[in-house]
């Protein structure tokens, strides 16, 4: 699963549509037998962080250095344990 972006509009935040969608596809990729997904996120980008590990994304798999001044990128996974929470 490839997700370039996800991003919920403020008025339409906290009614449950990201956690849904992302649940959605969760099953949808588990029926096909993948167990895994990752995805970047910057760590300067709290609320993204903050829903992420909402949904179940909490393996930090790296910490990418940033540029001078730049943006420091945090890398997360999941979902190798969701599995046995399905049976």
């Amino acid at each position: 699963m490839y997700i370039l972006h996800l991003y919920i509009r403020e008025k339409h935040r906290k009614l449950g549509l990201g956690k849904l969608a992302i649940q959605t596809l969760d099953k949808q990729y588990l029926d096909k037998g993948f167990l895994t997904s990752e995805l970047l996120v910057s760590g300067s980008n709290y609320l993204g962080l903050k829903f992420w590990l909402s949904v179940g994304f909490n393996k930090l798999l790296y910490v990418e250095a940033p540029e001078e001044n730049g943006r420091t990128e945090t890398g997360m996974a999941t979902f190798d344990d969701r599995e046995k929470d399905r049976l």
